[in-house]
């Protein structure tokens, strides 16, 4: 239902996207056992920044599915939403062996679309760029997105 009434606007007040997380993240965590965390630095006020709607689910959608799903109640996921000068930093983490971005791009829509989203959306507001950037480790695998000054 959020999905379906969140495509009618092009950005949202960052606290509704994580109540929207949220929500998919309980009911995820309902099938695959995992635990999660939504963690928002205090200088963050989420009722007064806007991001275009629904960017960061399949993001999260891809934590779930590449990470934590496969470690059978094992898996951890942490969202964390910072400040650095100018700029907001969303951090998406899962525990899980990740995956090969190559891979997924040929066989996966959510990171190809989400890319080609990023791409249009910076076409048409170049004062405010997004980027998006994997990191593996051994430990775990982070998406990260920079809303490029946002403050």
């Amino acid at each position: 239902r959020d999905t379906l009434s969140g495509n009618s606007k092009d950005y949202s007040p960052l606290e509704t996207e994580l109540a929207i997380l949220d929500r998919y993240l309980k009911l995820e965590q309902l099938r695959f056992g995992f635990v999660y965390e939504i963690k928002v630095a205090d200088n963050i006020n989420t009722s007064s920044i806007e991001i275009p709607t629904l960017l960061l689910q399949p993001l999260v959608e891809n934590a779930v599915k590449h990470g934590a799903a496969q470690l059978l109640g094992k898996g951890k996921i942490a969202i964390e939403i910072n400040k650095s000068g100018k700029d907001l930093i969303v951090a998406i983490k899962d525990n899980g062996p990740g995956f090969i971005e190559a891979q997924e791009n040929k066989k996966g829509y959510g990171i190809r679309l989400t890319r080609e989203r990023i791409q249009l959306i910076n076409q048409i507001n170049k004062e405010i760029p997004i980027s998006l950037s994997f990191k593996k480790t051994t430990e775990s695998m982070t998406a990260e997105v920079i809303f490029k000054d946002l403050f």
